[in-house]
């Protein structure tokens, strides 16, 4: 989970501006993807 493209900030945005509801869902959709594909 220190993946730096998941690095969350105070203002509650990664450092590529998205903001963390996004980036989170986005992790974990492919987290589970990978899950199940395994």
């Amino acid at each position: 989970m220190s993946d730096p493209i998941y690095q969350v900030d105070k203002t509650g945005f990664n450092q590529y501006n998205t903001p963390v509801y996004h980036s989170w869902l986005y992790y974990d959709v492919n987290r589970v993807s990978f899950v199940i594909d395994t």
